[in-house]
């Protein structure tokens, strides 16, 4: 346990419970195909039905929205900023992305190239939260729609029950670490006090516990013994109680039993 401890205080890294995936598993600045890619950030604006709910209080379908973010080189701080994400599969397989960029209102006319209408295009300014999520930075969009878009986001993920419940996660382990290492060094500190009380007093402990078994079986069967005479001798609960007071007492004799046996 004590190695154990060690080595983990040593290589472990604590940082790593706060880390974004995207919708492809890939653990932003984690794992190798995105390891120069630390910040999560989430590309898709919601629709306006999913906005409607979120106003009316459903925050099912965003959170599904949520789950699907990507992972880039830098929260972009405003509207306008270019983006550098690595694409997932479901970027790469919907034509309403390019650059890292949602176009809702795009229009796939192939083989002629896709028209993508830049004044629909979801944008919005982020920061860097929790030290791995870009979460929005007020209600500023790059367009109207998006602006209610964000504003959904946002309350979905502060004002949910599983926003909430994150953002306490997160705060509470970033901030309670040094208590978590304290409790651990207490923990293993009674561990080994309980081990050594257990090698001295052992067989008083274990002789002691038997005592109180024998005394608890005998005196509940006397108590429900006794509580059976509360009731007529023609009510079922009178032949219950008189029934489990003998079932103790048989218990009880077996414990004695066994205690002569092992002295």
């Amino acid at each position: 346990m004590v190695a154990a401890s060690i080595y983990g205080w040593i290589y472990g890294n604590p940082g790593l419970l706060l880390i974004g995936w995207d919708s492809d598993k890939n653990g932003c600045g984690y794992s190798e195909a995105t390891l120069e890619y630390p910040f999560l950030y989430w590309p898709k604006s919601p629709d306006s039905e999913t906005v409607t709910q979120v106003n009316a209080g459903n925050y099912d379908e965003i959170i599904g929205l949520l789950s699907h973010g990507v992972c880039v080189k830098e929260c972009p701080l405003t509207v306008d900023a270019p983006i550098d994400c690595f694409p997932t599969k479901a970027m790469l397989d919907d034509y309403r992305y390019k650059d890292c960029v949602y176009y809702p209102a795009a229009i796939d006319l192939r083989p002629i190239p896709v028209i993508y209408d830049t004044s629909t295009a979801f944008r919005y300014a982020s920061k860097s939260a929790a030290g791995g999520f870009c979460m929005p930075d007020g209600d500023a969009a790059s367009s109207e729609a998006g602006q209610d878009a964000i504003v959904a986001m946002k309350k979905a993920f502060y004002e949910s029950t599983y926003g909430q419940k994150v953002i306490v996660w997160t705060t509470d382990i970033m901030r309670s670490w040094f208590v978590i290492l304290v409790v651990a060094v207490i923990s293993l500190f009674l561990g080994y006090l309980y081990l050594f009380v257990i090698r001295i007093m052992g067989g008083a402990i274990i002789w002691v516990t038997f005592v109180l078994l024998v005394l608890v079986l005998l005196g509940a069967g006397f108590y429900s013994y006794f509580k059976a005479g509360e009731y007529e001798v023609e009510d079922p609960y009178n032949q219950y109680l008189k029934y489990a007071a003998y079932i103790l007492w048989v218990l009880d004799v077996i414990v004695l039993f066994s205690l002569c046996c092992c002295y």
